[in-house]
């Protein structure tokens, strides 16, 4: 996944784009999504990632994430508004340490400063290392509540299989070895 996506930035990138804007396959933006992302970023310059509120394709009046909140020390991570009705996540919109890549729009500068997606990741928490790499590099990702996106979920590799579990274990001790603490690495030794 990341490798596809990388693709596409460099293309991007080589074509001028001040930002490039990545869709999974089995999300839908609202018509007026892109603006609204664009916008937010527009007015706040440390904003250097954005996303929209994800809804469920499936239920479309809940949340599927409003940013990922991530614990550095303990490797635990969190969807942000998972499950709520959409009308009680307005106040979500700050504090998110990550955002979900099947939706994302990536400030040019913030690729030419900090690269890529890490392709060894293959599937799962590319993008939650890029947003930590991003915000360590001084870029805020955001969740814009006012976008909207519908996004399936799981089509790829599929919900409950043998792969998906592999690549979300895998993918989630990598992050942590690379952006937890020392103090959180001791912990989990």
């Amino acid at each position: 996944f990341p490798g596809g996506c990388n693709l596409g930035i460099r293309a991007a990138l080589e074509q001028g784009a001040d930002y490039v804007l990545l869709v999974n396959s089995d999300a839908v933006l609202a018509p007026d999504a892109v603006g609204r992302l664009i916008a937010r970023m527009e007015e706040d310059a440390a904003a250097g990632i954005a996303a929209p509120l994800l809804l469920s394709r499936e239920e479309p009046g809940v949340v599927a994430s409003a940013g990922i909140r991530y614990s550095r020390r303990t490797g635990r991570m969190r969807q942000l508004g998972a499950g709520l009705p959409v009308g009680r996540v307005a106040s979500l919109e700050a504090g998110a340490d990550a955002v979900s890549g099947c939706v994302m729009m990536i400030r040019r500068e913030v690729l030419e400063r900090i690269g890529l997606l890490d392709e060894a990741y293959f599937f799962s928490f590319e993008d939650i290392d890029f947003c930590l790499r991003a915000a360590d590099a001084g870029y805020r990702p955001v969740c814009v509540a006012g976008a909207v996106a519908y996004h399936e979920g799981g089509r790829t590799i599929g919900r409950r299989s043998a792969r998906r579990v592999y690549f979300a274990t895998r993918n989630h001790l990598r992050l942590q070895a690379r952006a937890g603490t020392a103090r959180g690495r001791r912990l989990r030794e």
